[in-house]
């Protein structure tokens, strides 16, 4: 498995774009995870978009990655609070499973969704791409850095110093696979279209942007260990005083914790994988440049950040091997 496909959208629904509700380094790790399931299951689905305007995000990576299968097998999905306390029931009964041979999404369509991941994949070094479809839709790529250790992603963040941290410490046991930075545009700055190309259907747009500007948004790092167990690190700028909601299937296992630096902490963990979940309010409000004025030529949309999330999730269920790597 390996981290690619940057595809994944964004909704709205009072203009004519493709956007998803939550931040760049999320895509990434949607993605990522669907992957990871895909690989052990071959039957992974990906959920729905949602808004950027959301009463809540879904950040639990579980269920983002499962919720196919756990359909298909009749589960049920419930959503807890910061403090473990269940807010609302994600999946009240179990939903009927298309056949194998249904046909839900025009060849078409597919092919094209390959095209235009391709290209957003093809970005280059911390390169915004914007499509532009004939239908009016839009979409855009995370603007990321491959990194290539720890280390690199260590230095990167006390270079930029975004507010965001790596606040865990990896057992020699996993070893680093890969990995990648993205960023936002500092509020002030600007970007800068380069080119518009008009290929079948599309026209696809390369915008730079200056790097004194450059604010880490978050990171995804991926590990392993010997025994093909994967672990992945997730941090993400986020918004202030967003009801963030978590997912799980029925009996597993949800803990608030504390964490010294933290506002909050939480593990969930089921029979299959295990997530911990880290929350700190950021000393100062980022604001940024949002790309969602590029895209539809408006103003309003949110552009500071207050928090950062960190998740750590396992393709093992033990939560209290996770807490353990949390750094004193």
């Amino acid at each position: 498995m390996r981290i690619s496909d940057l595809m994944d959208v964004l909704q709205d629904d009072t203009v004519p774009i493709r956007e998803r509700a939550i931040p760049a380094p999320e895509r990434i790790k949607e993605v990522t995870m669907a992957k990871i399931h895909a690989n052990s299951t071959g039957n992974a689905r990906t959920p729905r978009p949602r808004r950027r305007l959301a009463t809540g995000l879904i950040a639990a990576a579980i269920m983002l990655a499962l919720v196919g299968t756990a359909v298909a097998a009749g589960q049920y999905w419930h959503s807890v609070d910061w403090n473990g306390r269940e807010v609302e029931s994600t999946l009240e009964a179990p939903m009927v499973t298309l056949p194998p041979d249904a046909q839900v999404v025009e060849a078409d369509d597919n092919a094209m969704a390959e095209e235009l991941g391709a290209a957003l994949e093809a970005a280059e070094h911390r390169e915004l791409v914007i499509v532009r479809k004939a239908d009016g839709t839009c979409e855009s790529g995370a603007r990321k850095e491959s990194v290539s250790s720890v280390k690199a992603v260590r230095e990167l963040l006390a270079r930029e110093s975004s507010g965001i941290a790596f606040p865990f410490s990896i057992p020699e046991e996993y070893v680093f696979r890969d990995g990648y930075v993205c960023y936002e545009l500092a509020e002030g700055f600007d970007y800068t279209l380069v080119s518009a190309e008009e290929r079948d259907g599309y026209t696809l747009e390369r915008y730079t942007a200056p790097a004194e500007g450059d604010i880490i948004s978050g990171y995804t790092l991926t590990f392993a260990d010997a025994d093909g167990t994967e672990l992945l690190v997730f941090a993400d700028l986020r918004e202030e005083d967003v009801d963030t909601s978590f997912g799980h299937k029925d009996g597993a296992q949800v803990e608030a914790f504390t964490v010294d630096g933290m506002e909050n902490a939480l593990r969930i963990e089921d029979e299959e994988h295990a997530s911990v979940f880290l929350r700190q309010t950021l000393e100062q409000t980022i604001f940024y440049k949002s790309i969602f004025e590029i895209m539809t030529g408006r103003t309003g949309y949110p552009n500071r950040y207050g928090e950062v999330v960190y998740e750590l999730y396992l393709t093992e269920p033990d939560a209290e091997a996770l807490a353990a790597m949390i750094a004193p």
